[in-house]
C-alpha cells in the first residue's frame, strides 16, 4: 500500500511538472512564425523582428540567477506557481498599446518569468526525483518541446483564423491557467535539501562554464534558425513553413525521447556533443546554401542535432550538482549560455539587413555548431 502512494504521489508531481514546462517555450517560439505579419503590421526592420526574439533570449539569461536566488529563499514551488502567471499575463501585455512599446514591454516581462522559473523547475526535479533525475529531466525537456513545437506549428494554422494577435492571446491563456492550478495542487512540502553555495563557488566550478558553453551552442543554433526559417521558406507558402519547422521541432522531440528509452549515461560524454554537433552544422549548411525544396530535411537534420545538445545541457546540473547546488548552477549554466545565444537571431537580422538575403543569418549556425563539437571534445581532457 505504501508503496502504491509512492507511485501515486511520483506520478502526480510528474503530471505538474509536464503541465508547467510546455509553456515555457510555447509563447516564446509562437513569435517567430508570425513575426513576418507583425513585422509588416508594425513597420519594423529586420533588424527589430530579430530583436523581438533576441530579447527573450537575453532575457532568459540574465534573470536566471535571481529565480536561483529566489529559488533558495522562497522555494520552488512557489517560484514556478507564481512565474507561471507572470508568464501567461506578460503574454496578454503584448497587445497593450501603444503597440511597440506593449509588444517589447509583455515580452520582457514573460521572457524573465520563464527564466526564473527554469532554475526552479531543476531544482525541483532533484528533489522531488532523486532516484531517477536523469529520466525526469528527459521528460522535462520533452515537455519543453512540445511546447516549442506546439507554438511554432499550430501557430501557422492559427494565425489564418484569429490573426497574430489572437495568437498571442490563446498561447497566454495556458500558462496562465497552469500557473493557478500548480498553485492549489502542487505538494506543499519541503523542496530544498541544504544550504546553497555561494555563487562565487559556482562561478570557480569549470564544469559550469562547459555547460554553458553546450548550452549556449544549442540555443543559438535553435532560436536562430526558427527566427529566419519562415523568412527564408515564406515563397514557398505557409505549408512549407510548417512542415519545416514541425520536423524540425518533431526531431529535437525525437532526440529526447530516444535518450529516454536508451536510458544510459549521455549528459557528460564527450562523443554525445561531437555527434550532435556534426548534424547541427549539416542541417545549417543545407540552408545556408541548399536548394529550398531540401529544407525540411535540412530543417529535421538540424533539429535532431540541437535536441540533442539541449537534451544533455538541461540534464548536466540535476545530475552532477550537489542537491543544494542545483537551481545556482542551473542558473548560472543558463545564464552565460542564454548571454551568449541571444545575439544569434539579432545578428542574423544584421547579416540579412548587410547582404539582402534572408540566408545569411543561416552561418551563424554554422560556427555555432563547431563551437559544440570543439566542447564535446573538450570534456576528455576534462575527464582525464
Amino acid at each position: 500500500m505504501l508503496q502504491m502512494v509512492r507511485k501515486t504521489s511520483t506520478g502526480r508531481r510528474l503530471l505538474l511538472i509536464l503541465l508547467i514546462a510546455p509553456n515555457l517555450r510555447s509563447v516564446i517560439l509562437a513569435v517567430p512564425t508570425v513575426l513576418p505579419q507583425v513585422r509588416a503590421d508594425l513597420h519594423l526592420t529586420f533588424a527589430e523582428a530579430g530583436a523581438l526574439t533576441s530579447l527573450p533570449v537575453l532575457c532568459l539569461g540574465l534573470a536566471a540567477v535571481p529565480g536561483a536566488l529566489f529559488t533558495n529563499r522562497y522555494g520552488a514551488r512557489l517560484v514556478i506557481g507564481l512565474t507561471s502567471i507572470g508568464l501567461g499575463v506578460g503574454g496578454i501585455l503584448r497587445l497593450l498599446p501603444p503597440p511597440l512599446l506593449g509588444l517589447f514591454t509583455g515580452t520582457l516581462l514573460l521572457s524573465v518569468c520563464i527564466a526564473m522559473c527554469q532554475p526552479a523547475a531543476s531544482s525541483l526535479i532533484r528533489g522531488w526525483f532523486p532516484g531517477s533525475v536523469q529520466r525526469a529531466s528527459v521528460l522535462y525537456t520533452l515537455a519543453l518541446n512540445l511546447g516549442g513545437v506546439a507554438g511554432a506549428t499550430v501557430t501557422v494554422f492559427l494565425v489564418a483564423v484569429w490573426g497574430w494577435r489572437g495568437t498571442f492571446v490563446l498561447w497566454a491563456l495556458p500558462a496562465l491557467l497552469a500557473g493557478l492550478a500548480w498553485i492549489v495542487l502542487a505538494p506543499k512540502d519541503d523542496d530544498t535539501t541544504g544550504d546553497p553555495p555561494r555563487v562565487r563557488t559556482l562561478l570557480r566550478e569549470p564544469g559550469v562554464w562547459r555547460a554553458a558553453g553546450l548550452f549556449a551552442s544549442q540555443s543559438l543554433i535553435y532560436f536562430t534558425a526558427t527566427t529566419w526559417l519562415p523568412f527564408l521558406l515564406q515563397s514557398r507558402g505557409r505549408g512549407m513553413v510548417a512542415l519545416a519547422l514541425a520536423l524540425m521541432g518533431l526531431s529535437v522531440m525525437a532526440a529526447g525521447m530516444g535518450l529516454a528509452l536508451w536510458g544510459r549515461p549521455y549528459a557528460s560524454r564527450p562523443a554525445f556533443y561531437v555527434v550532435a554537433g556534426l548534424l547541427s552544422a549539416g542541417g545549417a549548411l543545407g540552408l545556408a546554401a541548399g536548394p529550398q525544396d531540401w529544407a525540411w530535411v535540412c530543417a529535421a537534420t538540424l533539429g535532431l542535432g540541437s535536441g540533442l545538445g539541449f537534451t544533455g545541457s538541461m540534464a548536466l546540473p540535476p545530475t552532477l550538482a550537489a542537491p543544494s547546488a542545483v537551481a545556482g548552477y542551473s542558473a548560472l549554466m543558463l545564464t552565460a549560455g542564454y548571454a551568449l545565444a541571444f545575439v544569434g537571431p539579432y545578428a542574423g537580422g544584421l547579416l540579412a539587413d548587410a547582404t539582402g538575403s534572408v540566408r545569411a543569418p543561416f552561418a551563424l549556425l554554422v560556427v555555432s555548431a563547431a563551437a559544440m563539437v570543439a566542447l564535446g571534445l573538450s570534456l576528455s581532457r576534462a575527464r582525464s
